[in-house]
């Protein structure tokens, strides 16, 4: 049975409404021929493809009026135009091997260099290469991150873009964290992810059940403490080159207008990527997402 809290789900069905609704897909923010255009057959996309990139864009244009961050930002192969990293980041649909596994540096073709942050050459390639074939040894690290890189790039091909399409990664991962909500429970600020943990483990160890309370009780008593906050910035994680997306860093800082600025200040917490992500919603996604190929 599949999972009908997922977001991809929830917006699968909102499809449908509009296909027995006998509708067409509009956009608010796109004309009429450049949704027209996204039924080439040269993207090969189905219509709830189409429909997803279409409620992505109009929500980073309306509802966070930011025009100048596009989906398609950085994919250099048309094909990967409408299936990429930045569309299923709204969807939250990305692999967990993506956010969890591959570095950061393979997923967008990307280094770290003194001089910041470049994109992957065809030098740095055939060098690695050449290094590969005739001087390293199986164990080397550039042996084994060629490798990888060859393993992600036949799996994912275009799929994370570049420098730019991380960038723009980057920000709307802020965007999308503009009102999130954090927990303060037994003197810890935490996410849903941790607070889920932890207060199990607090319901483990006591000894009445009669004593037992779920979390939604528990806020509604006072007793755990729901509080709005936003993202306003992202830190690298230390190196790129090896480093995952997981553990790109979230600094974010209470939503309260009672609060003076030195107030505010003393909310600011940092939390990992890996913290705000869901790592089962993309097996349910999964579940269903053949029938959208067809």
């Amino acid at each position: 049975m599949l999972n009908t809290n997922t977001i991809l789900l929830k917006h699968y069905l909102d499809y449908l409404n509009i296909k027995n609704s006998n509708n067409k897909l509009i956009s608010h923010n796109l004309s009429d021929l450049e949704v027209q255009n996204l039924y080439n057959k040269f993207y090969n996309l189905s219509e709830f493809d189409i429909y997803k990139y279409i409620t992505a864009y109009d929500y980073i244009n309306e509802s966070l009026g930011c025009e100048k961050y596009k989906l398609t930002e950085g994919i250099t192969l048309e094909q990967n135009k409408y299936n990429n990293i930045l569309i299923d980041l709204f969807y939250k649909n990305i692999s967990s091997d993506i956010i969890n596994q591959y570095p950061i540096s393979m997923v967008f073709g990307i280094k770290q260099t003194d001089l910041g942050i470049k994109d992957l050459t065809k030098k740095d390639l055939y060098n690695w290469k050449h290094y590969w074939d005739i001087e390293a040894s199986e164990s080397d690290a550039l042996n084994y991150f060629y490798k990888e890189l060859e393993l992600y790039k036949k799996t994912y091909g275009n799929y994370g873009g570049n420098s730019y399409t991380y960038n723009i990664f980057k920000q709307l991962t802020k965007l999308f964290l503009t009102e999130v909500y954090l927990y303060k429970y037994q003197g810890h600020t935490l996410t849903h992810k941790q607070l889920f943990g932890t207060y199990n483990s607090f319901l483990n160890d006591l000894p009445d059940p009669k004593q037992i309370k779920s979390i939604s009780e528990s806020i509604y008593s006072g007793k755990i403490e729901k509080i709005k906050y936003q993202c306003i910035k992202i830190l690298e994680p230390q190196d790129i080159n090896h480093q995952t997306i997981s553990d790109l860093k979230l600094i974010l800082v209470e939503i309260n207008p009672k609060l003076n600025y030195l107030q505010t200040c003393d909310t600011i917490i940092e939390k990992s990527f890996s913290l705000f992500w869901d790592y089962d919603q993309p097996l349910e996604n999964f579940k269903f997402i053949g029938n959208f190929k067809k």
